[in-house]
């Protein structure tokens, strides 16, 4: 559940919009509460929001932080001759803003995936293809 993992970030919720049902699972996931909990049933939700509401929850939060890829410091390696061990995790970014500061220094190494000087950029499922690809080798 995205809410269960946002309540064990620094990202700041603003308030968070629910049914009663979820007040117990907030309490127990969230670090720290400091925000309002607006409360309806879920007829209700339906009736303001417009449609059913995905889990039943809302929230409103800050705009995560993203770096820019020159920006990044610490250990940037080029795919290319790069050796994955067998228990590699992999995170892609999304095209528009990449990866959040806070998920790229949790990392242990950060790649780069080499490109032709005419390509501006990669589609992230295109980034992804050619990663899994490198890493079918260690198999």
């Amino acid at each position: 559940m995205f809410l269960k993992k946002l309540f064990k970030t620094n990202i700041k919720i603003h308030k968070v919009f629910t049914t009663q049902e979820n007040i117990e699972f907030i309490n127990e996931h969230c670090k720290k509460i400091d925000f309002p909990i607006y409360t309806a049933s879920n007829e209700l939700m339906k009736k303001i929001v417009g449609h059913k509401i995905h889990q039943g929850m809302m929230a409103l939060i800050d705009k995560p932080n993203y770096i820019e890829f020159e920006e990044i410091v610490g250990n940037v390696v080029v795919l290319n001759g790069f050796t994955f061990s067998k228990k590699s995790a992999i995170i892609i970014g999304s095209e528009g803003n990449g990866v959040e500061k806070d998920i790229l220094n949790l990392s242990d190494t950060i790649l780069k995936i080499d490109i032709d000087e005419e390509v501006t950029s990669l589609n992230a499922s295109i980034a992804a293809a050619i990663i899994l690809y490198a890493m079918k080798e260690v198999q």
